[in-house]
């Protein structure tokens, strides 16, 4: 899976775009490129737009080893909202099997959005 990270100045977020073909150790590097980026604070608002990604040759243990891959991580991350967009049923499933998975230790506010504009209203609210 090939993906961007920007931050729009703008809306003061960050936003990764991802598409093809996920594996899990693609979700690492997600994590360590936010983390490195330039603009990244504790807190910071997160897009996480993943409507070009294939998530459907996913397991239930790969869902779950992509979360424990956060519990690694989620401390440099602190409260933060974390928007993900997954457009079809398939993608919005399985990325409710991580949110559940997540929400036990994650201290961010993961939301599922299959609309981009939509979660992005919901990253600006306070």
């Amino acid at each position: 899976m090939e993906f961007t990270c920007a931050f729009h100045d703008e809306l003061g977020i960050l936003e990764v775009i991802a598409e093809g073909k996920a594996m899990v150790d693609d979700y690492e590097r997600i994590v360590v490129a936010i983390l490195e980026h330039p603009n990244f604070r504790k807190g910071l608002p997160t897009l996480h737009d993943q409507r070009n990604v294939t998530l459907s040759h996913r397991s239930n243990d790969d869902i779950r080893m992509i979360a424990h891959i956060g519990r690694k991580y989620f401390k440099a991350f602190g409260m933060a909202k974390w928007a993900v967009v997954m457009p079809t049923d398939v993608q919005y499933g399985m990325t409710r099997m991580w949110q559940m998975f997540v929400d036990e230790y994650l201290k961010a506010v993961p939301m599922i959005f299959r609309d981009r504009d939509e979660a992005i209203a919901w990253l600006m609210e306070s």
